[in-house]
């Protein structure tokens, strides 16, 4: 059977929705890279971060695209939507920019439970380990101690 011509496009239709997921480019000015994400259309600030998190393996924060004029952070689910609703101009679908950041904070109730520990195999002399290397375990410092100590 012969094949039919595929139908012009116009560019702005070439990143419209399809099945409900549209492609949105994450460009990551840290690593000079540019990744192509498919989401459903209606994705939140969270779920895209949390998507975006398991594709490159490291914590992001977005901002609006380089081409966009002034630099400005998405704090909220309406300004990113509202991104996300108009990313495709003059026919291109502009890239959203993921700046690095580290990995957020451990709330304070985990982290006045964690542990330190140091082991060190170099420092047995005859099965005896010296007192001043000895392995431990020790709590860190409380959410009360540091604040005393900071108010003191």
């Amino acid at each position: 059977m012969p094949r039919t011509p595929d139908l012009p496009r116009s560019a702005d239709t070439k990143w419209t929705a399809v099945d409900g997921m549209i492609v949105v480019k994450v460009f990551v000015p840290a690593t000079d890279d540019i990744w192509r994400v498919r989401v459903p259309h209606d994705i939140s600030l969270q779920r895209f971060t949390s998507k975006v998190l398991s594709k490159l393996g490291f914590h992001v924060a977005f901002s609006g695209s380089c081409f966009d004029g002034p630099e400005y952070h998405f704090r909220t689910n309406d300004t990113f939507r509202r991104w996300i609703d108009n990313r495709v101009r003059n026919g291109r679908n502009l890239p959203i920019v993921a700046h690095v950041i580290d990995a957020p904070p451990l709330p304070l109730h985990v982290s006045t439970s964690l542990f330190s520990s140091v082991r060190s195999s170099s420092c047995i002399a005859d099965g005896n380990v010296s007192p001043a290397v000895r392995n431990f375990v020790r709590p860190l410092p409380s959410a009360t101690s540091i604040t005393r100590h900071m108010t003191v």
